[in-house]
């Protein structure tokens, strides 16, 4: 759609749009062509009468005829990147767990505004929910009860802490949206694999993994996503926390695979010490195109 429109933005810039509006036409189509990623973002959901800036209470209120619950569900997910489980939807949003939330749960996911993540071990009560729909997690991170408003509002928040986690963890999601890509980056897309969000912790450490591949041919790649300006470099700090995770998820999945470190990043790795030690497998973001 983008290059019908004429668009020449970088892949760089078509990642931080989709990260914002997803692969919705409706809003693709209201992209403008002379104008760069971030300050369509600005012209979209920023300005008075932004075009996409309501959104939100149009959506939801179009879909589902109880829709108090369904936005409610959502919210909750908003405040958990790496999702809930039901129970712990339960608790947090007050909607008690029954034949309601079966269905509140499964209609989101039909529609595409969550993704369900079974846990390695297969168990149903592990399964995870995630928000996966970009604009709804920009709604509430950016827009709902912001003080981000007016001339320059983006713009100004680009070197803010907030934006750079919502970055973060964004292009997280990108990941897990794009699993055909990477698995033939890494050459294994006819390789039975199952895919997951992880968390875990033994008695001293605990681990958050953004994306793991059980693959049937006894390897699991563990994935890291990173979305910098330029080359990802991989210090001492951040090597022995790699370590842990790798640890981490060792002891408490007691696996017995290999466990490959992939890094996902704009760029590429910087090559170092570390990188060279530790990371088995790249992926870049131009790969996600492919």
């Amino acid at each position: 759609m983008l290059e019908r429109k004429h668009c020449v933005l970088d892949r760089y810039q078509i990642v931080q749009l989709y990260m914002v509006l997803g692969g919705i036409p409706h809003y693709l189509d209201a992209v403008k062509p002379e104008l760069s990623a971030t300050q369509n973002i600005q012209a979209l959901f920023f300005e008075k009468a932004s075009f996409l800036k309501n959104e939100f209470f149009n959506l939801y209120r179009s879909l589902f005829k109880k829709h108090e619950i369904y936005e409610k569900v959502v919210q909750v997910l908003s405040t958990r990147t790496y999702g809930l489980q039901r129970n712990e939807i339960v608790k947090l949003s007050q909607i008690s767990s029954g034949g309601t939330l079966t269905k509140v749960l499964a209609d989101l996911e039909e529609s595409g505004f969550i993704t369900s993540y079974i846990s390695l071990d297969e168990k149903s009560k592990n399964k995870v929910y995630r928000l996966s729909d970009y604009y709804t997690a920009f709604y509430f991170k950016f827009i709902k009860d912001s003080p981000y408003k007016g001339e320059g509002a983006w713009t100004n928040l680009m070197d803010n802490s907030t934006h750079r986690a919502w970055e973060g963890f964004t292009f997280e999601q990108v990941c897990l949206d794009h699993i055909p890509q990477i698995k033939k980056t890494l050459g294994i897309q006819g390789v039975l694999s199952k895919e997951a969000a992880w968390k875990g912790s033994t008695e001293e450490q605990s681990a958050k993994i953004d994306l793991l591949i059980d693959r049937r041919d006894q390897v699991i790649n563990l994935c890291e996503a990173k979305f910098s300006l330029g080359k990802f470099t991989i210090d001492k700090d951040y090597a022995e926390k790699l370590r842990t995770k790798i640890s981490v998820f060792k002891t408490v999945s007691k696996t017995r695979k290999s466990v490959f470190l992939t890094m996902i990043t704009t760029y590429g790795v910087e090559k170092n010490k570390y990188s060279t030690a530790m990371v088995q497998n790249e992926v870049v973001m131009g790969d996600l195109f492919a």
